[in-house]
């Protein structure tokens, strides 16, 4: 958890993404949000694809197989 930072929302309900934190995660213009457990992780969505790789797939396959 050392790469974590409080963010406070604004009015609008923003959040402002740390530039060191944003620079860590190679996040640009386009986040992608995921749920993990009691926290929301915040991904630039072509190291995301790349950390998820096929899980969907194999997640396809093992439903249709059992299901």
């Amino acid at each position: 958890m050392r790469h974590t930072f409080e963010a406070a929302v604004d009015q609008q309900g923003r959040i402002t993404l740390p530039d060191p934190l944003a620079e860590f995660a190679g996040i640009g213009r386009e986040v992608v949000f995921v749920g993990a457990g009691e926290v929301i992780e915040m991904w630039e969505p072509g190291r995301y694809a790349e950390y998820v790789g096929g899980a969907g797939d194999e997640l396809d396959q093992w439903l249709s197989r059992y299901l």
